[in-house]
């Protein structure tokens, strides 16, 4: 036992003996690894290479040791000649990351040649808040976004001078040119490594444009250079009376060459109007102005002053929130069209392009003019639209000057017709809920089939008046020369994908409706379980009320393709409505197709709709006699429509629409060959009997850029069968007020909108039957519409309107000729996709036509109307 325990005892002794000794060999050892420095004499004469051992980083807090050591451009066990340039350039790379304020790299020399290097820096400071004084938080927000300030960020003077760069340039854009802006750098209490920044903007006045100056155009006018100038303006003035009278006063308009010597121009007409009423003045942008110098030569130019010019200009301040703008023109001389001569044309002939080009010897030479006629023309057709109608998408056409002779100009125009080109593939992007085949067959370029200008845009057209996409489609072109092919690319967006929508109208009392509904609904997903959106379906849900007790629910569902091979329309609603002693339920089912003759804007449609009408106590015939019963409306529903309006359907700049209906119910009287004499009002006019006729027409037409006129006529008559005696108190017509959103009578008056006038202001009464409403009216339209926002988000124009209609209780009465209604006024619509999903309408009238003995007589009538009516 005891030997055991010697045992283990000389055993421990020597176990801790082994330790300590290693612990000595190992603190030795590592004793020698750590070299010994020493201060390294520098010879600017003689430098020398040495080895790097080791690259030591101080000062750092938020930057990383190795990012510095790898920005160096050399690592431990590289040579680096000492002093030398490979330090000077490491020096200035870490400069110019703008993340440190002080660096210096320091070199202690160790044994064997070797060098210690340390890298000592001092960062910047970074950002930890900011505020500021002298602007709005909008104005803030907007900034914050510009300049992308963010907390974090290093700050430095570069930093410093582009903000107060950045915002001074935000004002001086938004017209403030005198704006000053100081930053101040606080630090921050909290963390030293941080610092807080004050700026302050100082925007003064915002700086208006008094006047605009031209000198030396003679013969330009001054005021109609003025017009060509879209986003400067002077300051608002009205000088249109002032200007007429001086010009009656001076006998002007008989003198030669003065307006009434001259034919109507509808461009020299705006101008001149443009010059003499300013309602909006502008803020001055040197940017903007430089695109209206070129607008301004470009208007010279347009009449044949080909070498005009704009030789100096001067922006005087005459206050300190005034400006003065004068400009220095030099017309040269104005040249008229030489010869023309056609190279390159060989499929058609000279004559043809001729009577396309419609320019000849003798105009004045307008080459803005002479582009549109080659390419692109809006207004009608031009060179190179009848070669890509035709399939030569590789189709070049440029007019060279080839000769100036005095005051003409000679033209060649040069043609390069290319090969005949096919569609190889029809790609579409964007449509993340509408589905494929719903873009697909409103198309009109086919793979296969031979491009065309033409079939590009209309299919353009039909994806608009889906009204699922944002109306602005891109479409994109790729051709391929080799194998004279060209794949076409339809990039869309979708809209929303369900919509509330808001309809209304508020006249002698406010309509109200709301809508739950999507036009790209899919039956055919509902029914596989899968989500109902993207089959191009439209389906709503809608309630009305005036809230007084007026309720009115309605069902809709609507095919555009049913089969999904061809456009054939159908469309079904459900509809209960109910009123104090009053209710009413039906529905209606339609069927409809595209024609092709005489083109395939045509469409037929036809319907079936009935309604049972249940009422206690109620004046059926508007003279004031209560009766109980049920009325019964069986009614076939026929119209011819074509449609051409484009491109956005909620704005359309061209086209027209033109629409037959007639709305008739059998004939009761016959069929029952009852005698009415003797029966009670409920037997008599147990269902309703009449046929009606209706025939609108709206024609848009493009007069300046995007300024549109509408003019629209509307024509109605309402007729009877030979077994009813006379015209019945059904379907009759009533104008005056704003657009009404249903029919509140059993009656069904058909109301027709006049502004201007109250709501049923023209509801004449027949003198024999003592019936309320018009069996014949008409109406006519003058409506000119100019954009103010076209964006997706929202689509917005004002309008000014001019009027008249009436409608009559006999036809013997009826005179096409004479408006005994007129009236006119100024509006504004505005359209918010995302948001109320329909058109909202403001309008202000003056009725020219109301009996003096009218409570609002001589007044204005103001209508609000949400959604787009028909008449």
């Amino acid at each position: 036992m005891r030997e055991c325990n010697s045992m283990k005892k000389r055993f421990h002794r020597t176990v801790l003996l082994q330790l300590i000794t290693s612990y000595v060999l190992a603190s030795g050892a590592l004793a020698q690894t750590t070299p010994t420095l020493y201060p390294l004499t520098l010879n600017y004469t003689a430098p020398a290479t040495y080895l790097i051992k080791d690259i030591q980083v101080t000062g750092t807090n938020s930057i990383d040791k190795e990012a510095i050591v790898t920005l160096l451009g050399f690592n431990a066990g590289d040579t680096v000649q000492i002093p030398g340039p490979a330090i000077t350039d490491a020096i200035q790379r870490l400069w110019k990351q703008g993340l440190v304020k002080d660096v210096a790299i320091h070199a202690s020399l160790a044994a064997d040649h070797h060098v210690v290097l340390t890298v000592s820096i001092t960062e910047c400071p970074r950002l930890s808040a900011y505020s500021f004084v002298g602007i709005k938080k909008k104005e803030q927000e907007k900034l914050i976004e510009k300049i992308a300030l963010v907390k974090g960020k290093v700050v430095t003077d570069e930093l410093i001078k582009n903000l107060q760069k950045a915002i001074k340039d935000h004002c001086v854009e938004e017209g403030y040119l005198h704006t000053t802006v100081t930053i101040a750098s606080v630090p921050d209490p909290t963390n030293a490594d941080y610092m807080q920044l004050k700026i302050k903007v100082d925007k003064g006045e915002k700086v208006i444009i008094n006047a605009i100056r031209f000198e030396g155009n003679q013969h330009i006018s001054s005021d109609v250079l003025r017009s060509q100038m879209r986003h400067l303006r002077e300051k608002p003035r009205f000088t249109l009376v002032k200007d007429v009278l001086k010009k009656i006063l001076t006998l002007q308009p008989i003198r030669k060459q003065g307006i009434l010597w001259r034919p109507f121009n509808l461009q020299e007409s705006w101008n001149y109007l443009q010059e003499h009423v300013i309602l909006l003045s502008s803020k001055f942008n040197q940017a903007k102005l430089e695109e209206d110098k070129k607008r301004v030569v470009s208007y010279c130019q347009s009449k044949g002053f080909r070498d005009a010019a704009i030789v100096e200009h001067t922006v005087d301040k005459q206050q300190d929130a005034l400006l003065n703008i004068w400009m220095k023109v030099e017309e040269g001389r104005q040249y008229r069209v030489g010869d023309i001569r056609w190279v390159g044309n060989y499929l058609y002939g000279e004559e043809s392009l001729k009577q396309i080009l419609s320019i000849k010897r003798g105009d004045i030479y307008n080459p803005l003019l002479l582009q549109k006629k080659l390419h692109n023309n809006p207004e009608g057709q031009d060179i190179a639209s009848l070669y890509e109608d035709d399939g030569y998408l590789f189709f070049q056409v440029d007019p060279v000057e080839v000769g100036l002779a005095g005051e003409t100009v000679d033209l060649e125009i040069r043609l390069q017709e290319g090969p005949q080109v096919r569609i190889n593939k029809v790609l579409i992007e964007g449509n993340k809920v509408a589905h494929d085949y719903v873009i697909r067959r409103e198309l009109r370029t086919l793979p296969g089939d031979k491009f065309s200008k033409a079939k590009l845009d209309r299919s353009y057209r039909e994806l608009n008046q889906l009204n699922i996409f944002d109306p602005a489609i891109d479409i994109l072109r790729v051709p391929n020369f080799l194998d004279k092919t060209v794949d076409i690319k339809y990039k869309v967006k979708d809209r929303p994908k369900v919509e509330i929508k808001f309809s209304g109208g508020w006249g002698d009392e406010f309509m109200f409706s709301a809508t739950l509904a999507t036009n790209n609904f899919s039956l055919r997903n509902l029914v596989r379980s899968r989500a109902p959106i993207g089959g191009g379906q439209t389906l709503g849900l809608s309630a009305e009320t005036n809230g007084a007790g007026y309720k009115n629910f309605a069902l809709q569902f609507t095919e555009p393709w049913l089969g999904g091979k061809k456009p054939r329309y159908f469309h079904l609603s459900l509809n209960k409505s109910s009123e104090g002693n009053r209710g009413s339920i039906g529905g209606k089912i339609g069927l409809g197709t595209r024609l092709t003759w005489p083109d395939d804007y045509m469409a037929l449609k036809g319907s079936l709709a009935y309604y049972r009408h249940d009422y206690e106590e109620y004046d059926l015939l508007g003279n004031n006699e209560k009766h109980t019963g049920v009325l019964n409306d069986l009614a076939v529903n026929i119209s011819l429509e074509r449609d051409s309006t484009g491109p956005n359907p909620i704005y359309p700049k061209e086209g027209s629409k033109l629409e037959l209906h007639t709305n008739f119910t059998p004939p009761w009287s016959w069929l029952s060959n009852k005698e009415h004499n003797g029966l009670s009002v409920p037997e008599r006019y147990g269902w309703k009997e009449h046929h009606q006729w209706m025939l609108d027409s709206s024609y848009f037409i493009r007069l300046l850029d995007d300024l549109v006129l509408n003019v629209r006529g509307h024509f109605g008559v309402l007729g009877k069968f030979p077994s009813q005696g006379s015209i019945g108190p059904f379907e009759r017509f009533s104008l005056g007020g704003g657009t009404r959103l249903g029919n509140r009578t059993l009656r069904g008056e058909e109301h027709i909108s006049l502004r201007g006038y109250e709501d049923g202001y023209i509801t004449p009464k027949d003198k024999v039957t003592g019936y309320k409403g018009g069996v014949i009216y008409d109406k006519f339209v003058l409506e000119l519409r100019y954009p103010i926002i076209s964006s997706y988000a929202a689509t917005a124009y004002a309008l000014a309107f001019a009027e008249g209609g009436y409608a009559w209780a006999q036809y013997k009465d009826y005179n096409p000729f004479v408006l005994r209604r007129r009236s006119a006024g100024a509006g504004l619509r505005v359209y918010f996709p995302l948001i109320i999903g329909t058109t909202i309408g403001f309008d202000c009238g003056y009725g020219f036509d109301k009996k003096t003995t009218d409570k609002r007589y001589n007044e204005l009538e103001f209508h609000f109307s949400i959604g787009m009516g028909l008449r």
